[in-house]
Formats: structure tokens, C-alpha cells, sequence
């Protein structure tokens, strides 16, 4: 049985728990010498007394004995079911005894024995357990003394509580009547509304040993759980690889309570915006990554781990990439060596086109003017050719034939190796000579070009039909 301490006040005679300093009624301060007095003894001691009593009473010799006894032992039993339900049914002291104790030693289980919970699971009480401790077991045994405090004062049936540290209800203490009189007390840790949302489908959770699944943008209700950090796991099998993620949630009064089930993303950018639409090879299988693709960008699963490699066709050519190591842990761009290789080849072409139909401007120019002084400017000066047109662009001006050019047009040009080109050039010119009509002459060239010292030098000529 527990043991009391009764009150040495004469008129209080309160029952105070063992280890109480004073009385929680009157106040009135304990002495070493106070008696302790267990629930037997009080029980023994208050049965004694009803038997006194019942001995005390003088009964009228016309009332039959048989009856009195009969009555005298209803009345006893009474009166000894009414004192063993109220020593039994208040339990203020015992919680109090047991919360002080709990104040100085800061016992996590001794505190969570004192509760009122429904069934929870051992993940549920151990992380109960840990978030008690981390909040401070002692402030918080200390909440709940005064709020047991208040309700005997106040009569009151019902009042929240909360740990020191925090702002929100985290307790529900109540108070019962039994017979209309013996106060029992009850400490109700709250639980609060888990819930768990997605972004994707096919999402997958595991948590406290349930398999939970989500599809985009749903949000379900998962159940209610006492306060703390809770450990879940995601899965995600997509198109792109397999997702596992190990994950916590922070149930807690102030808290979202949410389990997250929403994945994120890498991107693997293109390297630029030219290339047509890509085919993706997810460990050198074809897939439809139609779904992720935005904005020309190929979304990657966070936590996805596999090979990937793109394709595209441009004039009849197949261009393949690198393969990308995709470990989620970066972001990655697409490489077509073969396409680079042809843009640049393209890119220097292009220049050496302009070039060099900007060469052949210049040497029509003064092949025409007969402007012999620059020849050299446009032909190279160890290419025998210079000589060759120098003596032929002399006899043309000894004859007095003038030469006119009308248009010209590069029809090919072909890079016969590094910096050494044939071009191909149909040329309209008008020849006046001496007393005759002007005429047109209409003929296709071909010239040899060379770059020497980064400079386009014509090195050769010669008329396509010869």
C-alpha cells in the first residue's frame, strides 16, 4: 500500500504524500516527527471506529435483533466501501509524489509511467521519450505540479499544459469526480495529425513499419503521434533510375507535421539551344523522357544513379554524346565531339569562304585596272604565277585591250589540306580592244589559294576548260 503523511494541523488532517515538505492544502509546514501513515492503516484505523460506533448504539428492546444486525453491517459495509473508493480513487498525492521526484531527478520513464496514452508503438514511446528529454524532463514535471495545483484549487475539470520551452498546448490534465466527491487525476500527452505529401506518382513511404503511397499532389492523413523526430524512407522507381531516400519529420505543436514525399531535381543542360530534339539512352536503353524535359533542360530525380547518353540527326548525320555519369549529385551538360568537330570545321570554312572571295575581288580589281605594282598584295610572291601574270597583264596594256569585270561567283571551293584551298569562280568580263566593239566573255577559273603566315595568297590560275 502507499504511504501518507497526515497533516499535524488539528483541522486539516490532510493526506500528503510521503516525501512532502508541507501541506498541500493549509500549507502547514512538516516536522521529522510527522506520522506516515500508510493506506492499510488508515483503513484498519477507520474500520475500527465504525465497529466502536456501531457497538455505542443503544437499541430499543421492540426492535427485533436480527434486523438491527442486518442493518448495523449495510450501514458498515457502506461506510467502508465509501472510505476505500476514496483512498483508491484520489490519486493527486501519488501524482505528485511521483512528479516532484521526477522535478530533481529528471527520469524520463518515471514521468512517462504517470501518463494516460493510447496504444502507441515502441518507435512512437522512444521517440516520445527522447523529445521529453530533450525539452527538459524537470521544467516539465514542474508544469504539470502547478497545473494539478490548479485544478484543486480551481475545481476546475479540465486545463492544457505545456513543457517550459514551449509556447503551444502539449498536455490535457483532467479532473473526475467519483460519488460527486474524490477528485482523481489524469495526464494526457496530445498527439497531433501527421499527414504526407507528394509531387510525383508512384511515390512510396516507409514509416513507423506502414507503406504509404502517394501520386502527385496528394495529401493524406497518416495518423496522430506524440511529439517528436520520426525517421521514414522514400522510394521512387521512374523512368530515370531508382530513388531511396532515408528522411525525418518534426511532429511537434509547432510544426508542419508533414511527411515529405515531394523529389527534387538535377539538370542536365544542353550545351547550347541549336541541337534538335534529343533521344535519351538510360543505361544504353531508349527512353521517353518526354515528362522530363523543361525548357531545354532533361530533369534528373535527385538520388538517381545511372548512365545516360543523348543522340540527334542533323543532315543525314547521327551525332551521339559523351555518356554522363548520372550520381544526382551535380549539374551535367551534353558533349557531341563529332558535331564540335563539324561546327568548327563549318565555322572555318565559312571564314576561309569570306576570305578568299574577298581575295578574288581584290586580284580582279587590279587584274583589270592593271594596277601591276600590287599584284604582289594579292598573289604570293613565291608562286610562280606572279611572274606569269605580271608579263601577261603587261602585254594586254602594250596592246591597249582593257578589261572591265562585270560579276563573279564562287562556285566551289574544296580544302585540299590544312590551309590550301581550290576554288572554283565563274567570272563575267568585258573586253574593249582597240577600234573594235566591246565584247563579253563569260568563263569559269580555278584558283589555288594558300594560307602562308596566316595570310589567303592566290598561288595558281587556270581556266577550267584548259
Amino acid at each position: 500500500m502507499i504511504e501518507k503523511k497526515l497533516c499535524q494541523n488539528p483541522a486539516c488532517q490532510q493526506e500528503n504524500g510521503v516525501n512532502s515538505k508541507f501541506c498541500l492544502k493549509c500549507g502547514h509546514k512538516f516536522t521529522q516527527s510527522t506520522q506516515h501513515v500508510s493506506q492499510k492503516e488508515l483503513l484498519q484505523k477507520n474500520i475500527s471506529s465504525i465497529k466502536a460506533l456501531v457497538k455505542e448504539i443503544k437499541v430499543p428492546s421492540f426492535i427485533n435483533r436480527k434486523i438491527l444486525i442486518l442493518t448495523g453491517a449495510i450501514v458498515a459495509l457502506v461506510l467502508i466501501t465509501v472510505i476505500v473508493l476514496g483512498m483508491t480513487s484520489s490519486n493527486k498525492s501519488e501524482i505528485l509524489d511521483t512528479l516532484e521526484r521526477v522535478t530533481v531527478s529528471g527520469d524520463v520513464d518515471n514521468l512517462y509511467d504517470i501518463f494516460t496514452i493510447d496504444e502507441v508503438t515502441e518507435l512512437e514511446e522512444q521517440v516520445y521519450k527522447d523529445y521529453l528529454e530533450n525539452n527538459d524532463v524537470g521544467l516539465t514535471a514542474n508544469s504539470l505540479v502547478e497545473a494539478i495545483e490548479y485544478l484543486h484549487e480551481s475545481d476546475q475539470a479540465l486545463v492544457y499544459a505545456s513543457s517550459q520551452y514551449s509556447y503551444a498546448d502539449e498536455f490535457k490534465v483532467t479532473m473526475t469526480k467519483k460519488l460527486g466527491i474524490f477528485k482523481s487525476y489524469e495526464i494526457q500527452p496530445i498527439k497531433y495529425e501527421v499527414t504526407a505529401v507528394a509531387n510525383e506518382d508512384d511515390i512510396e513511404l516507409v514509416f513507423d513499419e506502414q507503406d504509404i503511397s502517394l501520386s502527385t499532389d496528394s495529401e493524406i492523413v497518416i495518423g496522430e503521434y506524440l511529439p517528436g523526430k520520426y525517421p521514414y524512407t522514400l522510394f521512387w522507381e521512374n523512368l530515370l533510375g531508382s530513388t531511396k531516400e532515408e528522411r525525418e519529420v518534426y511532429v511537434a505543436p509547432t510544426e508542419l507535421n508533414e511527411l515529405d514525399g515531394r523529389v527534387s531535381y538535377y539538370k542536365v543542360a544542353l550545351e547550347n539551344d541549336e541541337f534538335p530534339e534529343l533521344d535519351y539512352y538510360i543505361n544504353g536503353e531508349k527512353k521517353d523522357t518526354t515528362n522530363y524535359v523543361e525548357d531545354g533542360m532533361l530533369l534528373v530525380p535527385e538520388g538517381a544513379d545511372f548512365e545516360l547518353t543523348a543522340s540527334f540527326e542533323e543532315d543525314g548525320v547521327l551525332y551521339e554524346s559523351e555518356t554522363l555519369l548520372i550520381d544526382g549529385s551535380s549539374y551535367y551538360t551534353f558533349e557531341f565531339p563529332k558535331y564540335n568537330e563539324n561546327i568548327q570545321a563549318e565555322s572555318a570554312k565559312q571564314n576561309a569562304y569570306k576570305y578568299i572571295d574577298s581575295l578574288i575581288n581584290s586580284y580582279l580589281s587590279i587584274y583589270t585596272s592593271g594596277d601591276i605594282g600590287n599584284l604582289s598584295t594579292v598573289i604570293s610572291e613565291d608562286a610562280p604565277f606572279l611572274k606569269e601574270q605580271t608579263k601577261y597583264l603587261q602585254g594586254l596594256i602594250e596592246k591597249d585591250i582593257q578589261l572591265a569585270i562585270n560579276h563573279f561567283e564562287i562556285l566551289n571551293m574544296t580544302e585540299i589540306r590544312t590551309g590550301s584551298y581550290t576554288v572554283s569562280v565563274r567570272e563575267s568580263y568585258t573586253i574593249q580592244k582597240p577600234n573594235k566593239s566591246a565584247e563579253e566573255m563569260i568563263q569559269e577559273s580555278i584558283y589555288g589559294v594558300d594560307i602562308i603566315d596566316g595570310v589567303f595568297y592566290i598561288t595558281s590560275l587556270k581556266l577550267a576548260n584548259n
